[in-house]
């Protein structure tokens, strides 16, 4: 095949490409203006639900059919509250207790006029408001720190033997040590020569052991 031919067909090739790339994009050009559209209606009807259960009363409101009419006193009020409250926890144990979502469920209900409140209508609101975005939820739990416990210094072990100019026990430094000679260091700390005998640090003979 020549030269010309091979560019011919690369050009053709090309060409077939690019119609088959519009041909695509005009086939998911809906697709995409769909989505599009029900992403933006999704995040509006989020906006006005997040506003009816912030500011106004909420139309669909669940009331436990038992509370309707019921007219009670403020004190027994209070007493179901608490206790529909404490059932609705224990329930719900993923429910992160904190002053800002009780104070989010207390102004639903005050904003919708329930003054006698069941578990069930409790968690009829937490689901709403949570899955509204409104919940704050359970922080996740932090990483323990582990702190080292500081290692003491480890202590310098005395080095007691015998000065030899006296004969006399004492506590001999680092550098002494150091700088002894191995006859004067068996002398000093009364060690056994080669032969497995003493050295007595005050005679200077060798003695054997009693």
């Amino acid at each position: 095949m020549r030269e010309r031919d091979r560019i011919a067909m690369r050009k053709a090739l090309a060409e077939i490409e690019e119609e088959e790339l519009a041909a695509k994009e005009a086939r998911e050009a809906p697709l995409r203006r769909a989505q599009s559209e029900f992403e933006r209606n999704t995040k509006e009807l989020a906006q006005l639900q997040r506003k009816n259960l912030t500011t106004g009363k909420d139309p669909n409101v669940y009331i436990s059919p038992e509370t309707r009419g019921k007219a009670i006193s403020a004190s027994e009020a209070e007493r179901i509250a608490i206790a529909s409250s404490e059932s609705f926890i224990s329930a719900h144990p993923e429910y992160y207790v904190c002053p800002e979502n009780g104070e989010i469920i207390t102004d639903y209900f005050r904003r919708n006029e329930c003054f006698i409140l069941t578990a069930p209508m409790i968690e009829a609101a937490y689901v709403k408001l949570r899955d509204a975005g409104l919940i704050v939820e359970r922080p996740a739990p932090s990483e323990p720190v582990v702190v080292e416990a500081e290692q003491p210094a480890p202590q310098r072990t005395k080095l007691i033997g015998i000065d030899q100019s006296n004969g006399e026990e004492r506590e001999f430094s680092d550098w002494e040590v150091n700088n002894m000679s191995a006859d004067e260091y068996r002398r000093t700390f009364k060690l056994r020569n080669i032969y497995g005998l003493r050295i007595d640090p005050r005679t200077r003979q060798e003695a054997r052991y009693e």
